[in-house]
């Protein structure tokens, strides 16, 4: 049987929390074999900018994919073609039917609020990201129009890259169960075109979902960690019968943890109503666009009286040196004049996601904190050592997957 020369697959497992590495290792079969894991130093906020990251080697300022919504009101300060490739892969908010849902009663509320979305869905195939954003903003904020990481701009670059080089490379996600379904397929597939090398790219976010909905601290979740070891294990055999050289590489965007307490910021920006333009609340993150920016100092010591150490307050004015080390640094105004980063185990509520009832697991905060650490973990039957002494960031992951597939 003629196996390939060359056959690397990266499992990219959204919300896989690095803490939990060590009761795997205890209780499983395929962490309990893993010969290397790497801490990653990661970027502010969620899944989105993350992917991003990983698939251009670049952070934030350069690839212009931070979150999934960006402010585009007034004239652009960048450059003529960073601007056109934004706006190529933005959608307009209003596409979305926003609505702001000013009820006293949560079932009113409740069904509006489905409805929206059913209509969204009905109109454009695409869910309402932000179905609660007030209507009044609709004009000012843009959303990228995509979900998933194999729909991002950036994947397709990526794939075409490693088709150059000579290397096949097939997506399989988004749950596991996809996965496993897909999985035999693809394997005949490569027997049938005799690839020489081939990329596997997987992405498993039942995690992520899991813990939203039920907790990280629950039956449910440790149930499907379990699970996606056994898949591992089986993969990995499966995979090392049928190649020559195999490189498992496990990476985790970031961790999870309980939701603890709400924070109503909504409740503290009412008394600065008139000096703000605009405020986008998400579940972890918030950002502020201000009417007169000499107003920001103010405004920041006040905030910092009301919420105290729960969350950290930053600004492009007086950060400018933390930010930009994580490549989060904006001379135009596309992320706020202010913005807010709460700390673990807490959430915005009300925010633009949801004022009915907040997530009982969440993540996607300042890299600093445990719960928002990134890592990779490395099983492979070739030696790469001298490839993985570099890797220090989820910016060096695009590039040792290019060394890899040489």
């Amino acid at each position: 049987m003629k196996k390939i020369d060359n056959l690397i697959l990266f499992i990219y497992i959204d919300s896989l929390d690095f803490n939990r590495l060590g009761l795997l290792r205890g209780k499983t079969s395929f962490f309990r074999s893993i010969d290397v894991t790497i801490p990653l130093q990661n970027i502010p906020g969620y899944s989105f900018g993350i992917q991003s990251t990983l698939l251009t080697g670049k952070l934030p300022q350069e690839h212009k994919h931070w979150l999934p919504y960006i402010y585009l009101e007034g004239e652009q300060k960048e450059k003529k073609g960073d601007t056109k490739r934004i706006r190529r892969t933005l959608l307009p908010l209003k596409h979305l039917f926003p609505l702001k849902l000013r009820f006293e009663s949560k079932v009113i509320e409740f069904l509006f609020t489905q409805s929206n979305n059913i209509l969204n869905r009905f109109a454009t195939g695409k869910r309402a990201l932000l179905s609660s954003m007030p209507i009044e903003w609709r004009e000012k904020i843009h959303v990228y129009p995509y979900y998933y990481m194999n729909e991002l701009p950036f994947f397709k670059m990526f794939a075409n890259e490693m088709k150059n080089r000579g290397c096949h490379i097939c997506y399989m996600g988004h749950s596991l169960n996809n996965c496993i379904r897909k999985f035999a397929s693809t394997i005949s597939d490569f027997y049938e075109k005799s690839h020489e090398k081939a990329l596997l790219f997987l992405y498993i976010d039942d995690l992520d979902g899991i813990g939203h909905k039920h907790g990280v601290f629950t039956d449910k979740y440790s149930n499907m960690l379990l699970l996606i070891d056994f898949f591992l294990s089986k993969l990995f055999k499966t995979c090392k019968n049928i190649s020559k050289d195999l490189t498992f590489l496990i990476f985790s965007d970031h961790g999870m943890c309980n939701t603890a307490d709400k924070v109503n910021l909504i409740g503290m920006l009412k008394h600065f109503v008139s000096y703000i333009d605009l405020a986008v609340i998400d579940a972890t993150m918030a950002f502020i666009w201000l009417k007169d920016e000499l107003r920001t100092s103010d405004i920041i010591a006040a905030l910092k009286l009301q919420l105290r150490n729960q969350a950290i307050i930053f600004t492009p004015m007086f950060n400018k040196r933390e930010l930009e080390k994580y490549g989060i640094y904006f001379k135009s105004r596309e992320y706020g004049d202010i913005i807010i980063q709460l700390r673990p185990c807490k959430t915005f509520y009300p925010n633009f996601y949801s004022s009915l009832q907040w997530l009982k697991g969440l993540h996607g905060f300042w890299p600093t904190e445990e719960v928002q650490r990134s890592f990779l973990v490395v099983r492979s039957s070739a030696a790469y050592d001298e490839l993985l002494h570099f890797i220090r960031s989820v910016t060096d992951i695009r590039n040792l997957l290019h060394k890899l597939v040489q």
